[in-house]
């Protein structure tokens, strides 16, 4: 039995790059948890976001840091409402529309870092395959703008047809499908 009612992302070292965590229904929807009592002396977990957007998760975007955690940023990341990934991480309605494509004039519509979203693992593209950069610089979070209907369908069924292992990855994939 599947339990949507965890976080979306939970770990003691999490970087998300080019990721949207949006209507995420669990607890805070980034967890950190405590580093494991094997990690190396003086190790640090760090929550990472690069061209993130963290928005509308009902019990919190995200969770407090675990003793010895720490939120970094690479200053291309959106969270909405509140502060709790970071006070660093800018707070703004992102305007998402269908498919939580940012809408034009969103302010994370052509705020992304182009570096990272043409680098791997994004490698110029976004959830649904569609290229990146669409203008000047790239969206934040995992969709980069206009959707064309046949290419995200396509990717709703690969993603219905295959197999993940982890809570969080299939939390993460049901926010997209709704």
């Amino acid at each position: 039995m599947i339990d949507f009612l965890r976080p979306a992302f939970s770990a003691a070292a999490i970087t998300l790059i080019n990721t949207s965590v949006v209507d995420n229904t669990g607890g805070a929807a980034i967890a950190p948890k405590p580093l494991s009592h094997f990690a190396e002396p003086g190790a640090r977990g760090v929550l990472e976001l690069r061209n993130a957007l963290v928005s509308r998760n009902p019990g919190g975007n995200c969770g407090a840091p675990a003793p010895g955690q720490v939120f970094a940023h690479n200053g291309h990341n959106l969270q909405f409402p509140g502060n709790a990934c970071g006070v660093a991480v800018s707070v703004a309605d992102p305007r998402l529309g269908a498919k939580y494509a940012p809408q034009f004039g969103s302010p994370a519509y052509a705020s992304g870092e182009n570096a990272l979203c043409v680098a791997a693992p994004i490698s110029s593209r976004d959830v649904y395959g569609a290229t990146r950069p669409q203008g000047a610089s790239c969206a934040l979070g995992a969709v980069e703008g206009d959707l064309d209907p046949r290419r995200t369908r396509r990717v709703r069924d690969d993603v219905r047809n295959a197999t993940f292992s982890g809570v969080g990855a299939l939390s993460a994939l049901r926010a997209l499908w709704r």
